[in-house]
């Protein structure tokens, strides 16, 4: 979970360093052109090691997550 938080904030420094508008990412192109790929790989890395760690099906988690998203009533 610390991995995962360290590299969290490095994403957000990466977005930070290739937004003009308040954090938010406008040009997509300078986007594309930073490393922003790689700390969202990195994020999506540090997830996928927990969920093989706690011994999750990741597909199995995201349709039974989905299905109950689908069914909930919204207020």
């Amino acid at each position: 979970m610390c991995l995962l938080t360290e590299e969290v904030g490095e994403l957000a420094k990466e977005i930070r360093k290739a937004s003009k508008d308040e954090g938010l990412i406008t040009d997509l192109k300078q986007a594309k052109d930073s490393n922003l790929e790689n700390e969202m790989v990195d994020v999506f890395i540090c997830l996928m090691g927990m969920f093989e760690l706690l011994d999750i099906k990741l597909v199995d988690a995201l349709k039974r997550k989905e299905n109950k998203n689908y069914n909930r009533e919204w207020e």
